[in-house]
């Protein structure tokens, strides 16, 4: 410590303030850097006690802890050493062996040109000189607007039978307002979007500019029902005769109210039924009697269809597991 000399007695008055003054920070600087060595002891503690509650191989998922197994954390083999960066963080795309995934951008329909009017540079004004051109691709949705078509329908008249023939419109459904292809449009967004009837109509206005009301929305589910019904009875058919065929349920909510969602399909074929019962009676109204083999997830109803056929898993023999067998490895 350097002594400090006065040359008057205000000086010296002076040298003992500050003196003083730095003996109180000097005590001060002492209590907090034991109260730091106590804080950081305190979390030392608790650190270590974390680390034997919580290994390296345990995670916490959900709120329930789970082990990790050996080698998860560790990595790969074939791995690139450089394949991480400053950060310690992997580096973008494919790695080393890995194949890469990537959308692939579709053909170039069309090109514009996007020239510049500056001629000053905004930051320093100076005078601003041409440097090349860059390109830059972006996928647009083209402008949509509704086809209206008029058909001439040629009539065509037997005396004899006194009937008038007609060639037939395969773009719409006979006495339908609407094309085929906007009733399909419709299905889907209902059906296959789960959407409710007041957005289907909704979309159909925003994003093709075909207005209708919720009325003609439910008037075409029915119109397809309707004509699309013996094309169901031929499927449920081929399914019925299948040498083998997959089937599921899941449940599906019409409005607020839940049902239940079937599927029975084969390789080629496939058709779905909502009902309100989840039981065996619907497989078994459905597909009946059935010689070859049935694949499902073992739930309850399908258990139970299976033994209404004489097709449970006591009734099984060898010849037909191998069937089975060879049935999902096809």
């Amino acid at each position: 410590m350097i002594k400090l000399v006065a040359e008057t007695p205000g000086d010296q008055e002076m040298i003992e303030k500050f003196q003083r003054a730095f003996e109180q920070l000097r005590k001060h600087m002492d209590e907090q850097n034991k109260r730091l060595k106590e804080e950081n002891e305190r979390l030392r503690k608790e650190l270590e006690e974390y680390r034997k509650r919580h290994p390296a191989n345990i995670g916490i998922k959900n709120g329930k802890p789970y082990v990790i197994p050996a080698g998860d954390n560790e990595p790969h083999k074939d791995a690139d050493a450089n394949a991480t960066d400053k950060e310690g963080k992997r580096k973008p795309g494919a790695q080393k062996n890995h194949k890469g995934h990537y959308r692939i951008r579709k053909k170039i329909t069309e090109r514009i040109n996007v020239h510049s009017t500056d001629t000053i540079c905004p930051s320093c004004s100076s005078t601003l000189i041409g440097s090349g051109t860059r390109k830059r691709v972006a996928e647009d949705i083209p402008e949509i607007s509704p086809r209206v078509i008029q058909y001439h329908i040629d009539r065509m008249y037997c005396e004899r039978c006194r009937k008038i023939y007609e060639p037939e419109i395969t773009d719409a459904l006979p006495k339908a307002t609407f094309s085929l292809r906007n009733m399909l449009t419709v299905a889907y967004f209902r059906i296959g979007m789960r959407m409710s009837i007041e957005n289907v109509k909704t979309t159909m206005d925003g994003i093709f500019g075909i207005k209708m009301s919720e009325g003609e929305v439910q008037n075409m589910l029915s119109q397809l029902s309707d004509n699309l019904g013996e094309e169901y009875d031929k499927l449920l058919a081929l399914i019925r005769e299948a040498a083998s065929r997959n089937m599921d349920s899941t449940s599906y909510r019409i409005n607020g109210i839940t049902y239940n969602l079937w599927t029975f399909l084969t390789k080629t074929e496939s058709i779905f039924h909502i009902s309100k019962s989840n039981g065996h009676e619907v497989p078994l109204t459905m597909l009946g009697e059935h010689k070859g083999i049935d694949i499902h997830d073992a739930h309850k109803a399908f258990e139970t269809f299976a033994e209404k056929t004489g097709k449970g898993r006591n009734s099984r023999d060898m010849e037909q597991w191998k069937m089975w067998i060879n049935c999902i490895m096809k």
